[in-house]
């Protein structure tokens, strides 16, 4: 932040924490106000509802003069794909986080799985997870959870991958 207003003297930047549960709340109260900050970062799957509602500047000019597809090329496709709304990017990625699978190799064996052939489709993840699962006491799969970033950070990615959307109605 620093190195920004040495830059830009004229700008003072004020930061504003807000938790990972009231962003979206908090941002789409104040942008339908008139009142919301310059810059705020929220979770991809936020950003259909901030284009819908012309809530998001179209930053195409700006991304034109710091060289186009040239500078564009620092993102994945599929990062920009997700800040990109009618042809136009309304958004620039901040972070993208790789999912991995890690798991229990003796427990494969003990359920009768091969620990070199982990499951490479969805079909197999379901099946291995049955096959896993000797409920209550252990189960298949498990996605970690944490107060802050929440469940919906680590759960979203298997909802996205089955074609699922959130419901979130208050928000609409």
């Amino acid at each position: 932040m620093a190195v920004f207003e040495q830059r830009y003297p004229n700008i003072k930047v004020a930061l504003e924490p807000i938790s990972y549960k009231d962003k979206e709340t908090k941002y789409t109260v104040e942008s339908a106000a008139g009142k919301a900050p310059d810059i705020f970062h929220v979770h991809a799957f936020s950003l259909p509802m901030f284009f819908d509602k012309g809530f998001a500047m179209d930053l195409t000019p700006f991304i034109e003069k710091e060289g186009g597809n040239k500078f564009l090329e620092a993102w994945y496709p599929l990062c920009m794909k997700l800040v990109t709304h009618k042809g136009k990017v309304h958004a620039m990625p901040g972070d993208y986080m790789s999912m991995v699978l890690v798991y229990n190799t003796e427990l494969f064996k003990a359920s009768g799985l091969d620990p070199k052939k982990p499951p490479k489709t969805w079909e197999e993840f379901l099946d291995y997870n049955i096959k896993l699962t000797k409920a209550p006491e252990r189960w298949g799969v498990a996605v970690l959870g944490a107060k802050d970033p929440g469940f919906e950070l680590r759960f979203s990615p298997f909802l996205w991958s089955f074609g699922g959307v959130w419901f979130l109605p208050l928000l609409l």
